[in-house]
């Protein structure tokens, strides 16, 4: 007999992980489900959960080592909260002592339920818990994975009784049934994975300055955690801005970066922030001066304008034998060409060019720019 139970519950599990891989709808006659991996040894932090790796959770209503029933519900991005092909119809089966389901967000009661990922909140669950015979009952969760527990809380909620518990600390719930209160099946339990209290997210600081290899921008964050996401972003010809370098906070407080390629003028920076909640905010935008070089360091640049080479001479005095580094950039700021030269004097071939106006700055090995100049891109 106990082989013959073993062996249904083993083939009830295949088909039901079937079902939530294979995105059949099938029948789990008694919600029986068992997720790979025990408390002990699934949790897996700081992990976004996805198709190829989602993040799940198995609970079991008991009323006694022998009667209970079993149910799973999972989490990844590509997945909705609506009844689909990924969720499995739950059935009750024949004169069934325990039953235990959850709810698709459209009210679809269901064995396997196959939720968007929980980072993206709010999670909130409604389960279907019954029994047919009054008195103590159990609800587990029996384990988990792939859930950040540091970050987020596994909560059941008990309406009825005005209680919660966070399960992935305390796993086991205990509970009277009352067999008659047929309306506390649907509406007295509901399973939240909520984000627990974390201290506020501030951005300290946001500066920049002109240092000898462009613009430095830095920033303090407190509170960012390993889950902030910074971008710098700067701003374009066209009033939009466009970004420079991406990061993941890694719970250090400062961040810095060096725009090596800054536009003589005003060079506008802002700082994007994506919190763990996936909320959106931006700093308040900042302007770093590059100065412009003296007419005496202005660079001679002819034929101008031209349709294919132009030639370069720095007009003032140079370093014999040293290194300088040539940038050509649009009227947008965008870098177009980066070369090292060795001379004062070059040729460039500009034939592939747009038609239309470029800046050309020279700088030297410390990054100074030590002349520069205005050329036009001749029609074809």
């Amino acid at each position: 007999m106990q082989l013959l139970k073993k062996l249904k519950t083993q083939i009830l599990f295949y088909i039901a992980v079937a079902s939530l891989f294979l995105g059949v709808n099938s029948v789990n006659a008694q919600g029986a489900l068992k997720v790979a991996g025990k408390q002990s040894d699934a949790l897996q932090t700081s992990i976004t959960p996805t198709v190829a790796a989602p993040a799940g959770l198995h609970l079991k209503f008991e009323q006694d080592s022998v009667v209970y029933c079993e149910t799973g519900i999972y989490f990844s991005n590509g997945w909705s909260n609506d009844f689909d092909n990924n969720d499995s119809y739950y059935l009750e089966g024949f004169d069934p002592r325990t039953q235990l389901a959850s709810y698709t967000a459209d009210g679809v009661q269901v064995s396997i339920n196959a939720w968007s990922s929980y980072t993206t909140g709010p999670c909130r669950i409604k389960l279907f818990v019954a029994g047919s015979v009054s008195g103590t009952h159990i609800l587990n969760l029996e384990d988990f994975i792939n859930i950040d527990t540091s970050l987020y809380n596994i909560n059941l909620v008990d309406n009825q009784q005005k209680d919660s518990v966070n399960l992935a600390k305390y796993p086991t719930y205990t509970f009277n049934v009352v067999a008659s209160d047929t309306a506390a099946y649907n509406n007295r339990f509901v399973l939240a994975v909520e984000l627990k209290p974390l201290p506020a997210y501030q951005l300290a600081n946001f500066e920049g300055q002109k240092v000898s290899t462009g613009v430095q921008v830095v920033w303090k964050a407190i509170n960012a955690g390993n889950y902030t996401g910074f971008t710098l972003q700067k701003l374009n010809a066209t009033n939009g801005y466009d970004s420079l370098y991406s990061v993941q906070s890694d719970s250090a407080t400062n961040y810095s970066y060096i725009d090596q390629h800054p536009v003589i003028g005003n060079n506008v920076y802002r700082l994007k922030q994506n919190s763990l909640t996936g909320q959106i905010t931006y700093s308040s935008p900042i302007t770093i001066g590059y100065g412009t070089v003296t007419p005496a360091s202005a660079l001679n640049v002819y034929p101008n304008p031209s349709k294919s080479i132009i030639n370069i001479k720095l007009a003032s005095n140079t370093t014999s034998g040293a290194t300088y580094v040539a940038d050509i950039y649009n009227m947008s700021g965008s870098l177009v060409a980066h070369q090292s030269v060795n001379s004062s004097t070059f040729t460039q071939d500009i034939s592939s060019y747009k038609f239309g106006a470029y800046f050309i700055q020279l700088k030297d090995a410390n990054g100074l720019v030590v002349g520069q100049s205005k050329f036009v891109k001749a029609d074809q």
